[in-house]
């Protein structure tokens, strides 16, 4: 059997703009996966992975000197923040703000728009929207309302246009930016309106960039 070998790691094409020149709808959830550590126990966890980018990341997550860690309301307690971005946010952004770079069409949003029963959107919660599927029961399932089929009605014409031509955009819809070189993006909030951003979880995932970027580089040396 024939397949296909990947001869470069994916953010290693992404890093040189040498992927697929293919306009790109991406997002992520303002929970997606928590963490119960301790503040002790994610300050090594940090210290460990983030390498010499350590006394960066620990700051940005107010682990520095001995601190607690920052709570945020939106994204949770540290531990929930350095989980959700290190296998969610940061890789998604930093995909995106690279192939933007590279003058593709990127279009990236936040949800943020918990299913009700749910105290958060957690990941997979975006699902029910671009789908139009509303279950009663399961990780996905609430007691849904005329403003989550509304949200998702929104959400499917953007899917459904970007299907169609590679743009979200279309007659009587919130305008959806470019990603470019701002890092804009649009959020789906709780009340089912859309606003607009820019710089997703900046100090904690320019980090995360550089520290990919450091990787990358020290693998090519290896070669």
């Amino acid at each position: 059997m024939r397949g296909w070998v990947l001869a470069e790691q994916p953010a290693a094409v992404f890093h040189a703009g040498q992927e697929a020149h293919i306009p790109l709808l991406y997002g992520t959830t303002t929970r997606e996966f928590g963490s119960n550590q301790s503040a002790a126990q994610l300050r090594a966890l940090v210290s460990l992975e983030a390498g010499t980018f350590a006394g960066r990341a620990l700051a940005a997550y107010g682990l520095a000197n001995g601190g607690q860690g920052t709570t945020d309301a939106k994204y949770g307690t540290a531990a929930d923040q350095w989980a959700a971005d290190m296998i969610f946010r940061c890789p998604a952004t930093t995909q995106g703000i690279w192939h933007a770079a590279a003058h593709n069409p990127t279009y990236e949003y936040e949800f943020n728009h918990a299913i009700p029963g749910q105290e958060n959107a957690v990941h997979s919660a975006d699902l029910p929207y671009v789908f139009g599927f509303f279950p009663k029961s399961g990780n996905i399932g609430g007691n849904f309302t005329g403003v989550d089929t509304k949200l998702a009605d929104l959400m499917e014409t953007y899917w459904t246009n970007f299907a169609r031509s590679g743009n979200p955009n279309g007659p009587g819809l919130p305008n959806w930016p470019q990603q470019g070189t701002s890092g804009t993006y649009v959020q789906f909030q709780q009340d089912g309106s859309v606003q607009t951003a820019t710089g997703l979880r900046t100090a904690q995932c320019s980090v995360y960039r550089e520290w990919l970027t450091a990787q990358l580089g020290a693998d090519q040396t290896a070669h």
